[in-house]
């Protein structure tokens, strides 16, 4: 899947697609750490995200008061613990936010992006629900039909994967799996 960059990220398909590109900027990011004596890894903070749809609706939720990012829509998601995997933090991340069991599915891309607060690596994975017969997320996450995605203010770094998900849903029965 490829995504159009903007100035402050670079986006990246699945490890078994192509390479993925970068910009000048991120180079010259990466030279400055490496002078600093910052390792990659070190100086970006790997996020896994959980897009689960379950009945053509996507799980949608609000980020809290007091966080980077407060007031702007996500998806369930946040930060790789040591010694665990993207995808395992995926599932329970979204378990920790919503009180849902997902499968992790396909990788659908990374997103390198610089915000303020930090340079971030989210990991965005195509998920399904376990159970159900349980759909019911905690509070502030709800069920969105995909035409509503369009409506709602996410971070910067998600709005390519947003607009892919509503030409995947211009079709209906087409959402890629």
């Amino acid at each position: 899947m490829q995504f159009p960059r903007d100035e402050n990220d670079v986006r990246r398909a699945p490890a078994d697609e192509e390479q993925p590109t970068r910009s000048r900027g991120d180079a010259a990011e990466r030279r400055e750490g490496r002078q600093r004596g910052c390792s990659q890894a070190e100086s970006q903070q790997q996020i896994a995200v959980a897009i689960v749809e379950h009945d053509g609706r996507f799980l949608v939720g609000v980020r809290p008061p007091g966080r980077p990012l407060a007031g702007l829509s996500e998806f369930p998601g946040g930060k790789v613990l040591a010694g665990e995997s993207v995808a395992e933090a995926a599932v329970r991340e979204c378990r920790e936010e919503t009180g849902l069991t997902i499968a992790v599915g396909a990788p659908l891309s990374i997103v390198e992006h610089n915000y303020p607060h930090g340079r971030l690596a989210l990991h965005f994975f195509r998920c399904t629900l376990l159970d159900a017969n349980r759909p019911v997320p905690a509070a502030p996450f709800r069920w969105l039909d995909p035409h509503e995605l369009a409506q709602l203010e996410f971070p910067e770094a998600n709005r390519a994967i947003i607009r892919e998900l509503l030409r995947q849903s211009a079709a209906p029965g087409k959402l890629e799996r």
